[in-house]
């Protein structure tokens, strides 16, 4: 049987993008990375979700600050939900092991981290120059 597999890489997308469009693409890369398994918590998922739709409504109101604050606080859950790594080992390096039994409990895995924080950082960066217009 043939199994299907994904990679995560950077898209292309139009100069003229909207804010609600950018939201949208980060809803729905949070979902992929829940499929996935790279958001491992239910709830976490739930609670990422309910900050972009949030997100998402006030910026479709013309509240930007607004918008920008909770994109702000999804950042914060998300540093919260991924958990830094342990010390190194004598030798200055984790064995492979290590790292999978670390990565194992994390509620939001590099992968997701990597992905979702950057684009939401995107998403502040162009809110910020819009409020100041």
């Amino acid at each position: 049987m043939n199994e299907i597999q994904k990679t995560v890489g950077s898209d292309l997308f139009p100069v003229n993008i909207t804010n609600l469009q950018l939201v949208e693409r980060l809803i729905h890369l949070k979902e992929q990375a829940f499929q996935l398994g790279w958001i491992t918590n239910k709830g976490v998922a739930n609670s990422l979700d309910k900050k972009l739709n949030e997100a998402k409504k006030k910026i479709k109101e013309g509240h930007l600050q607004t918008a920008g604050n909770i994109l702000r606080s999804f950042i914060l859950d998300l540093e919260a939900q991924h958990q830094k790594e342990e010390p190194k080992n004598k030798e200055g390096q984790k064995h492979e092991q290590e790292k999978e039994e670390e990565q194992s409990h994390k509620q939001v895995t590099d992968n997701a981290y990597y992905l979702l924080k950057p684009n939401a950082e995107f998403i502040l960066l162009k809110l910020k120059k819009q409020e100041k217009k």
